[in-house]
């Protein structure tokens, strides 16, 4: 199975000199690579034996281990662009990632003040604005932000 690391370390490459990909991300995705990789070498599979049902079972087999959730995005995305690469270099003979389904982040709710917070702010603001030892300038620049709250 060492030509599935030597295609992998291609695509690697290819992400620094074509993409201009940082240490960071290079890093990162080092990391997912080898996961995958492993996987690849226990389940004895070549990059091109691998279907989309055994990719299903290794992202299935990764869930429980409490990885967020933009971790097991970004292992998917990471196979998704080895197998992407090897088809667009001529070195793979399909793609066993395309019709696998992305992860969708989930949204947080904005975070909102209470009302308690709100008053606060907006008696603050109308404070320093009245507040003529700032000077007229920072005054001006008070009732601003008292008027933009105050709009909010």
């Amino acid at each position: 199975m060492r030509a599935n690391h030597r295609l992998a370390q291609l695509w690697l490459d290819a992400l620094t000199t074509e993409l201009g990909a940082s240490a960071g991300t290079i890093d990162t995705y080092t990391d997912d690579l080898n996961c995958y990789l492993v996987w690849l070498d226990e389940n004895s599979l070549g990059h091109d034996e691998v279907s989309l049902e055994p990719i299903r079972d290794h992202i299935a087999a990764i869930d429980p281990r409490g990885y967020a959730g933009s971790t097991m995005a970004r292992r998917i995305t990471v196979a998704r662009g080895l197998h992407k690469f090897l088809i667009a270099e001529d070195l793979g003979l399909r793609d066993p990632t395309s019709n696998l389904s992305s992860m969708r982040r989930s949204r947080k709710l904005p975070f909102v003040l209470s009302i308690a917070e709100t008053e606060a702010l907006l008696e603050t603001a109308h404070r320093l604005e009245a507040d003529p030892s700032v000077g007229l300038y920072r005054q001006a620049g008070y009732a601003r932000r008292a008027a933009l709250f105050e709009t909010l």
